[in-house]
């Protein structure tokens, strides 16, 4: 039986595997590296100050950034907005019970039929005050090579903007914006063997929650007014899965440190446009 530490420690290990080859912009890992010990002082200050209250740090994980993971249970936060490319209506919800083994199959199945939809991710992770916060925001269309980020690294208004193409040769051309700086920098180097949503999921690619980890079923939740499958993680962890009820797509993970949701949009010039960003003019190359 895995506790909530292993189980992401796990979920983080493969997150690194899948995610070589992306690289953060330059000044997110700092900005992290700062956050993660001025949480590590709050966390020290509060046990003197009040020995029964345990504060975890956590550290937010971007593209490559890997961290510790706050220990208390998580709130149930506001339901985030969630949508499909289709729109099924309640009433066409399948009412009989299914396996957990079953729905996760039919998910895997939704994933593989999802490359040409372009699919929308926000990512929050819990703070040491217990509050969930924006982390990266992004868009992806596997079938073109093509993805976006907006890093937030804690703050209300983002600090970077980055697009990944994927090329056919196998490379990949990263052309990030300093939002701060007001800098442009482009890197290229070679890409891996995963799918760009590994380097925008916190969990890494999506496949990995679908695969080898044991989920009990919670039966049907309304989500944003859509009926979803609700499924539990292994005994003593804190994760929780959410397929929608009619296309079987994964449209939210909720653990411990991390609330993720997935939003299926269909390919057409409005959402193709989310996959690109202007550099301005003043902005300097780096």
């Amino acid at each position: 039986m895995l506790d909530d530490q292993q189980l992401i420690e796990e979920l983080r290990a493969r997150l690194r595997q899948q995610a070589a080859g992306l690289e953060p912009p330059d000044r997110l890992l700092t900005d992290l590296e700062r956050r993660h010990v001025r949480r590590i002082r709050h966390t020290r200050l509060m046990a003197v100050a009040a020995s029964a209250i345990v504060m975890a740090a956590v550290t937010t994980l971007s593209v490559m950034a890997g961290g510790k993971v706050a220990r208390q249970a998580p709130a149930e936060p506001a339901s985030t907005t969630v949508t499909s490319a289709l729109t099924p209506t309640p009433s066409s919800a399948p009412q009989t019970p299914q396996t957990a083994e079953q729905l996760l199959q039919r998910a895997r199945e939704a994933l593989v039929g999802s490359e040409d939809l372009v699919v929308h991710v926000r990512c929050q992770t819990r703070t040491v005050y217990g509050v969930m916060r924006l982390d990266l925001e992004g868009w992806v269309l596997e079938s073109a090579g093509r993805s976006r980020v907006l890093f937030y690294s804690g703050t209300d208004t983002p600090q970077a903007d980055t697009v990944y193409t994927r090329s056919p040769g196998g490379s990949t051309t990263t052309e990030s914006l300093d939002l701060t700086q007001r800098t442009v920098a482009t890197v290229e180097s070679p890409s891996a063997p995963y799918p760009l949503i590994a380097g925008i999921s916190l969990i890494g690619d999506p496949r990995v929650l679908l695969t080898g980890i044991s989920y009990t079923t919670d039966g049907l939740e309304d989500l944003n007014g859509r009926p979803s499958f609700r499924l539990s993680g292994p005994e003593g962890s804190h994760l929780r899965v959410w397929l929608d009820a009619e296309t079987y797509q994964l449209v939210r993970v909720l653990t411990s440190a991390n609330d993720i949701a997935y939003e299926w949009l269909p390919r057409n010039p409005e959402h193709l446009a989310l996959l690109e960003h202007k550099v301005p003019a003043d902005f300097k190359r780096r």
